[in-house]
């Protein structure tokens, strides 16, 4: 019986999660958890996830050496993160 409840309790607050909107933004709050995956380490000392907005995932990137590697791997790079997400959630990758 707890185990039935608790799959009941669990599909209420997805329900009430989705119904909010709040299911989006928790799963941005996952893109920097996927990013250094994704492109590195050793880019991802550099390259730091600031926000999503509209779509857009906006990537500060300290080094021009790594701005221009992952600029030529940035279609890639949104294929592998939206992959991880489940959804289609960035459709444009920003570099600054």
């Amino acid at each position: 019986m707890k185990n039935e409840n608790a799959t009941q309790l669990g599909t209420v607050l997805a329900e009430l999660i989705r119904q909010h909107g709040l299911d989006k933004k928790i799963q941005a709050q996952s893109i920097p958890l996927y990013w250094e995956e994704i492109i590195g380490p050793n880019a991802a000392k550099t390259a730091k996830v600031k926000k999503v907005e509209f779509g857009k995932l906006i990537v500060e990137v300290g080094a021009p050496v790594w701005r221009t590697e992952l600029m030529m791997r940035r279609e890639e790079i949104r294929k592998k993160l939206n992959e991880r997400l489940g959804s289609e959630m960035i459709k444009e990758i920003v570099l600054r």
